[in-house]
């Protein structure tokens, strides 16, 4: 998949060494449940393995994010499915040295079009620290509102975390993306 800037592909053996940097990095693992600090040898082949099965399985996807101009990996975003729902929860990082740049906006904006015209989900949702305004902005920009806060939801590194639950339903993301209509827009 495409954006202006950006090519969203299947993970490579080759991508190994680049997610093993930028998840190495302490800020970055920081905000992604179920990554270990420091990051273990040879983790970033194994994740990188289970995305066909994952796929193929019916679970998700998850994309090596990239620029079109260069090819450089920039970051991943994923996308697991819970299809009796017709729901999908998106999750993403970025190396260090590509924030700020809006690589993740750019990347979510796509999967979540994805989502909702290629695989008919009602309903994507995200999990984020509520201190990450980072994460909380791109979901916003692309259309997500904050609906809560699970407070003590993840055991990170060995204290509880809070986790802020961002939703969008198929509808909401029409209207983001098309403006009101009379249909929507009626009093």
């Amino acid at each position: 998949m495409t954006t202006d800037r950006l090519l969203l592909r299947a993970f490579e053996a080759g991508d190994g060494r680049y997610v093993a940097e930028f998840v190495g990095d302490r800020e970055v693992a920081k905000t992604i449940d179920g990554i270990p600090h420091p990051y273990p040898d040879g983790a970033a082949v194994s994740w990188i393995s289970s995305h066909a099965v994952d796929a193929e399985a019916g679970n998700g996807y998850v994309w090596a994010v990239t620029r079109r101009r260069d090819g450089s990996l920039v970051g991943a975003i994923a996308l697991h499915l819970h299809p009796i729902h017709r729901r999908g929860d998106i999750g993403y990082w970025i190396g260090r040295p590509y924030w700020n740049q809006e690589f993740a906006s750019e990347a979510a904006q796509r999967v979540v079009a994805f989502a909702f015209q290629s695989l008919a989900l009602h309903r994507v949702q995200a999990f984020c620290l509520p201190s990450n305004a980072g994460s909380a902005r791109v979901l916003e920009r692309v259309g997500f509102r904050r609906e809560r806060l699970l407070r003590d939801y993840v055991l990170k590194w060995g204290e509880f975390q809070d986790r802020a639950v961002y939703g969008l339903l198929h509808d909401a993301w029409l209207e983001h993306n098309t403006g009101p209509t009379p249909e929507n827009n009626a009093d």
